[in-house]
């Protein structure tokens, strides 16, 4: 058996391409300077975990269990990876639509923080930095943040859900910092240089030698882009792809690449902040229709439950990378990436 699965399905006779938000694995965390940072326990295990991924739905069942003699109660994180304005793929990140969490079959609400980080474009050694701080001392509030101005930002705002438009005292601010490139035109907009980070975070109590039942289902939000970048080492890297898929992949125009087919990201490495490894993990993958290509690295060998489901099992499972899915179908692009990503929801400010 190889070490890394290869897995893809039949040849297609149409494509499309859109990319999905990429989501992690519940995780240890904690809420200290700077933000959520992970945090590491040796008490409570990851008994099971069951992770259903598709372009529809996303669901993920876990099982924990405290071995220890005593209750425990945990902070729990669900970090969404880092986005911007200017990010290389036109890809949706921010947050997935009803996203929730359940606690033995109980709705539990969970807090939002918001990161701001500063990666110089010009200097490839100048390290990226923590600039929360900085953009709220100038008087941005975690909306404005997260979504940017109107102009620049990659969400779908109704109009009084718009966030506070920045002053004039605080652009000169930020441009000042180098947070905002100015506009060469004059009817331009600053456009901002910073990336977020989103973090879920809330509380979990675990009784000592009972199991706790946690669950999240939700949809991604996908938007269109992102193919069009993949090159075959990109595709052979990211997503394993063997002969069959880089085939079909070269039959496809350049400038249809674009609408080539969804991928889905989602951070497993998270898990790792369980005391030991998975113990029993199971991965199944939802088509849209049978002829769906799939591709992926994963170990283990994928068995085909019927013709739209694909499943690995895997016991003591240590994730030692992120999961990246790549999904070639022939819906067309009129049937997926409808609209524009939604707002972040925050309390009103």
């Amino acid at each position: 058996m190889k070490a890394m699965q290869r897995f893809c399905g039949a040849v297609l006779t149409a494509w499309m391409m859109l990319t999905g938000t990429a989501l992690a694995n519940d995780g240890i965390g904690e809420l200290g300077i700077g933000g959520v940072v992970a945090g590491k326990t040796d008490r409570v295990h990851l008994r099971k975990e069951v992770l259903e991924v598709g372009i529809d739905r996303i669901k993920v069942a876990y099982e924990f269990i405290n071995r220890s003699d005593a209750p425990i109660t945990l902070p729990v994180m669900f970090p969404l990876p880092r986005y911007g304005p200017l990010a290389e793929e036109n890809r949706y990140h921010g947050e997935p639509e009803a996203f929730s969490v359940r606690i033995d079959g109980v709705r539990r609400e969970h807090r939002t923080h918001v990161r701001a980080i500063h990666c110089p474009r010009s200097v490839v050694e100048t390290p990226c930095r923590e600039v929360t701080g900085v953009l709220k001392k100038i008087g941005l509030t975690d909306r404005q943040m997260a979504h940017f101005p109107p102009e620049a930002s990659p969400f779908a705002f109704l109009r009084h859900e718009f966030p506070k438009p920045l002053s004039r005292d605080q652009v000169e601010a930020l441009r000042k910092q180098g947070l905002l490139e100015m506009p060469q035109e004059q009817d331009g907009s600053p456009m901002p240089l910073w990336e977020v980070e989103v973090t879920y975070l809330w509380e979990v109590t675990f009784p000592p030698r009972q199991v706790v039942g946690v669950e999240h289902v939700y949809r991604p939000f996908p938007s269109r882009g992102g193919a069009a970048m993949h090159d075959e080492a990109a595709l052979r890297e990211r997503f394993c792809a063997d002969k069959g898929i880089l085939a079909f992949w070269n039959r496809i125009a350049p400038a249809d690449r674009f609408d080539a087919g969804p991928s889905i990201e989602y951070i497993l490495t998270t898990a790792n902040t369980w005391a030991g490894p998975i113990e029993d993990f199971t991965l199944i993958l939802k088509k849209t229709t049978p002829k769906e290509l799939i591709s992926l690295c994963f170990p283990g060998t994928a068995t085909r439950i019927d013709p739209l489901t694909l499943e690995f099992r895997l016991k003591d499972f240590k994730p030692k990378r992120e999961l990246s899915v790549l999904f070639l179908n022939g819906l067309g692009s009129d049937i997926r990436g409808k609209g524009q990503p939604p707002a972040l929801a925050y309390e009103q400010e």
